[in-house]
């Protein structure tokens, strides 16, 4: 089960709902164990206890068991934090959606979202990460739904497209608030196989109307290095290596800088040199392991000159690459050729 639920910052905006309510939102937090001055601190997470408590004290308090379908009309891409600043700024629908469900881990590492196509059908696949209670499984759901609604209602009023809903839990008894909340034609399939929000594939191609590109490379980059930090386990650093690597190999004869690579990888270059360090290597080492490989190959399969590999390998100066194939095989590249055949 894993430490972290949410962020902090969504359940101030379920305090706001409470508060509109006319409900005691303070006293709602006291009595779910949670502090107020803490949830708008950055990465400040909540554990899927503590955000059930919180659920089920805001449901009992409200007698609204469709609390969660009103919460996610409150979920426009203002409350998703730096994330939703990167959707706002992409280029199109499907571009804002791929770079939401990258980073999603940094609102709510709760929830897996994934976006297929089949046909003339998007698909967004909804996927909790761990087991939750039924009624709480059913209003992260239900926000989740609606938060998608909310934001495209945002993004192009009187223009959103019908969607098709299936959702794996039973038909709760406020059913019919589904299609009269939602700002769209809107089919609902409960007791399904998977939760899946299902739509025409065209809207993954409208134009964005505040898109940004330049812009959203820099926010994107401060949401990458939260993402570095949140996951920041041996599995990511392993990922974050692959990618280094293979980055550096894409392009026979050119080696990147770290600059380069950083950029590429939409964080800063000191992030990408603490995840690197992390997995006991540098830079420099990463680059000469390619070299080497890249020389092993020319020499062994080719019959290009020393001076021709020098400069395939980045060398103005075919003395410096021979010092440095000697310093990592303990030969000199004829020796080596000479060796291998």
């Amino acid at each position: 089960m894993t430490s972290k639920a949410i962020v902090g910052s969504y359940v101030l905006v379920l305090a706001d709902l409470l508060d509109r309510r006319g409900l005691d939102s303070k006293k709602w937090l006291r009595d779910s164990g949670l502090e107020p001055s803490s949830l708008d601190q950055p990465r400040q997470y909540l554990d899927i206890q503590e955000v059930t408590n919180a659920i089920r004290t805001a449901v009992k308090i409200s007698h609204d068991p469709a609390l969660g379908l009103y919460f996610g009309q409150q979920l426009n891409l203002n409350t998703h934090g730096l994330l939703g600043v990167v959707g706002l700024l992409s280029s199109n629908v499907g571009d804002s959606l791929e770079a939401g469900f990258r980073y999603s881990a940094t609102r709510s590492p709760l929830v897996d979202l994934r976006l297929t196509e089949s046909g003339n059908d998007a698909i967004i696949h909804i996927a909790l990460n761990t087991d939750v209670p039924d009624d709480i499984e059913r209003f992260t759901l239900e926000s989740l739904i609606y938060s998608f609604g909310t934001m495209a209602h945002f993004l192009f009023p009187g223009d959103i497209p019908p969607v098709t809903v299936e959702v794996s839990i039973d038909k709760p008894p406020h059913a019919e608030l589904y299609s009269i909340l939602y700002r769209s034609p809107l089919t609902i399939r409960f007791n399904a196989h998977s939760n899946r929000i299902i739509f025409p594939n065209e809207v993954l191609k409208r134009p964005l109307p505040l898109a940004n590109l330049q812009t959203r490379k820099l926010v994107e980059k401060e949401v990458s290095e939260e993402l570095a930090l949140l996951t920041g386990d041996s599995e990511q650093e392993n990922d974050i290596i692959s990618r280094v690597r293979k980055l550096i190999t894409e392009m026979p004869g050119y080696y990147p800088s770290m600059d380069e690579v950083a950029e590429r990888l939409a964080m800063t270059k000191r992030t990408l040199h603490r995840h690197i360090e992390k997995s006991g290597t540098n830079f420099k080492k990463l680059t000469e392991e390619i070299r080497f490989k890249d020389a092993s190959h020319y020499l062994n399969d080719t019959d290009l000159s020393v001076t021709q590999i020098s400069h395939l390998l980045g060398y103005n100066d075919s003395s410096n690459f021979t010092r440095a194939f000697h310093r990592w095989s303990g030969f000199t590249p004829l020796q080596y050729r000479k060796k291998s055949r």
